[in-house]
């Protein structure tokens, strides 16, 4: 997919296994696992730049392609397995706002799930949810989460100047955005080891203390 935008904390989807293993996996670069149902063509695992991959023939001889996620024992993959992946990306159903609709893919980065929605397609990655059965309020549910993430969610104000604090989400990860009364905004970064569920007023306080704190120690 190459409109896939690439989680900030790095690639989380190359296979996991070692030069070795992967050697006594694959001969010649590749492993037969089996024939596709409909196609009755071999679906093989081959390595590619990214980690392993799926891959075989539609009816009409045309290459499919799909990546393996990593959390999936390469070892104990089957054609029953294999073959849902060489489905995707799949339409897990129509936004109930917008209409549009809703696909769950996987890409070099890992999988995920984008709302179709012009101008700015909205991109959510998986990690706990499988790709292969999202379903639609689930995926809706991590839609509407990333969207309010992308306005900001409002945390609240901060004493004596009533600056509001709003949550975000950016290419490097969390953080806080300061609104000042002059129409500026400040950022601040918050420590990936943060709980973002657990973030309450006070505790942005601190951290906004803790970074205004290491900046003034800096400049002197």
């Amino acid at each position: 997919c190459s409109n896939y935008k690439k989680d900030e904390e790095g690639c989380k989807f190359s296979n996991s296994l070692d030069d070795q293993e992967l050697n006594n996996l694959l001969t010649d670069g590749e492993k037969d696992i089996g024939i596709h149902p409909d196609s009755k063509k071999k679906v093989k695992i081959k390595k590619g730049r990214y980690g392993l991959y799926l891959e075989t023939e539609n009816i009409d001889g045309k290459l499919k392609r799909s990546a393996i996620p990593k959390n999936l024992d390469v070892n104990e993959l089957n054609i029953e397995k294999a073959t849902d992946l060489l489905k995707l990306p799949r339409t897990i159903g129509k936004h109930p706002e917008t209409g549009n609709s809703i696909i769950a893919a996987i890409g070099p980065f890992g999988p995920y799930i984008k709302h179709e929605v012009k101008p700015n397609p909205v991109y959510v990655n998986l990690k706990e949810d499988d790709v292969l059965y999202i379903g639609l309020n689930r995926a809706l549910e991590l839609i509407i989460q990333k969207e309010k993430l992308n306005k900001g969610i409002e945390i609240g104000d901060i004493p004596k100047t009533n600056n509001k604090i709003l949550l975000k989400k950016g290419k490097f990860g969390y953080y806080f955005e300061i609104l000042t009364n002059k129409d500026k905004t400040e950022r601040v970064s918050i420590p990936r080891k943060t709980s973002i569920d657990d973030i309450t007023l006070n505790s942005a306080l601190e951290i906004i203390n803790a970074k205004k704190k290491t900046k003034k120690k800096k400049k002197i």
